[in-house]
């Protein structure tokens, strides 16, 4: 090849003109595409008869690599409903519920409390946040910098229900939706800040 002067093309010269005219993301020569690194953003290979092909980067990898990315973010949101969805339930709909994981022999969550030896003030301020940390979970699905942040103090609040259980000698059964509900909005909160 040669250029307008009838000199010699440098091989960057004819590599330039190549992806001109083949385009980034494209191989002139479909068959003998192969696959390059995942961060290569391409180059150039001799292949038979000394042609130049351009060789993309893997766009297998980059496709996998986006569908973790999603599936990740999809259970995500479905670990987000199902942590707003259940404080929400425990706290305003079921709070005087017996069930058979409070703590102690509490028959509502006000009675769980008083079995931590918790004063009354304290299951005001830790109802108030988990309320709003459902809350902030549930909106988070359209507003997405309030994520990291509720859940991240579902997973202090969690943390503390497994110490209280233990505390009181409780079975490990009546710690299963706190563990639950801990490892979700670990995941959650992790998730949001990456």
């Amino acid at each position: 090849m040669q250029d307008a002067d009838g000199l010699p093309k440098s091989s960057k010269a004819v590599a330039l003109e190549l992806i001109n005219h083949v385009g980034r993301g494209q191989a002139s020569n479909a068959e003998e595409e192969e696959c390059g690194d995942r961060d290569d953003p391409g180059n150039f290979e001799s292949k038979r008869n000394h042609e130049l092909v351009f060789r993309p980067p893997c766009e297998e990898r980059t496709r996998n690599l986006d569908l973790v990315g999603f599936m990740t973010e999809i259970l995500g949101n479905i670990f987000q409903v199902i942590i707003g969805l259940g404080l929400l339930n425990v706290w305003l709909i079921r709070a005087s519920s017996a069930t058979s994981y409070r703590g102690g022999d509490a028959r509502n969550l006000k009675d769980e409390f008083a079995t931590y030896g918790l004063p009354s003030p304290v299951f005001y301020m830790v109802g108030s946040l988990k309320v709003l940390a459902g809350v902030l979970l549930l909106a988070g699905l359209a507003y997405a910098p309030v994520v990291a942040p509720a859940a991240g103090v579902v997973a202090v609040l969690m943390a503390g229900a497994l110490a209280m259980h233990i505390k009181v000698g409780d079975p490990p059964s009546k710690s299963v939706p706190a563990m639950l509900m801990l490892l979700m909005s670990a995941f959650v909160c992790t998730i949001a800040y990456l």
